[in-house]
């Protein structure tokens, strides 16, 4: 269970996950030690999964950013796992969500421009038999960026 100084820390972490110990017992009124084993105490029981950093897609040569519904074909579970190694073989493919509604599966992809888009599509995604119908959404922009968990 999560207290209000752990939520704090969080809240603190999503915007800077490279505070030191320092930092972080300066921003809760700690002490540096106790900072820094509340922190541990998060990632050793798996709420903190990863320090991640935020990177431009364009200053990567990424300008297209896409949304592919997928309706799929069967629930084998073989078949499913072998779609899930489809999408973790697949760099484009940065995020997969099982939906509720019309689709089962929402995938977010980025790639370089149209063609690579295309051939992601055509080539990887479509060929799969786990994919029987697939809606493809391209981003013209992202009105509101990714952020904070609402802490």
């Amino acid at each position: 269970m999560l207290d209000r100084t752990d939520r704090r820390l969080l809240r603190a972490l999503q915007q800077n996950g490279a505070m030191t110990a320092q930092e972080m017992g300066r921003h809760l009124g700690l002490s540096t030690s106790q900072a820094g084993r509340r922190r541990q105490k998060l990632e050793q029981t798996g709420v903190l999964r990863a320090v991640s950093i935020d990177i431009a897609p364009e200053a990567c040569g990424l300008s297209v950013q896409a949304f592919l519904t997928l309706t799929r074909s069967a629930h084998d579970p073989a078949l499913m796992d072998d779609f899930k190694r489809l999408l973790d073989s697949t760099p484009e493919i940065v995020s997969a969500f099982d939906v509720t509604g019309s689709a089962n599966t929402i995938l977010r992809v980025w790639c370089s421009d149209l063609d690579p888009l295309r051939e992601l599509i055509d080539a990887i995604i479509l060929p799969h038999p786990m994919v029987e119908k697939l809606h493809t959404e391209i981003v013209m922009a992202q009105i509101k960026p990714d952020s904070a968990l609402p802490l």
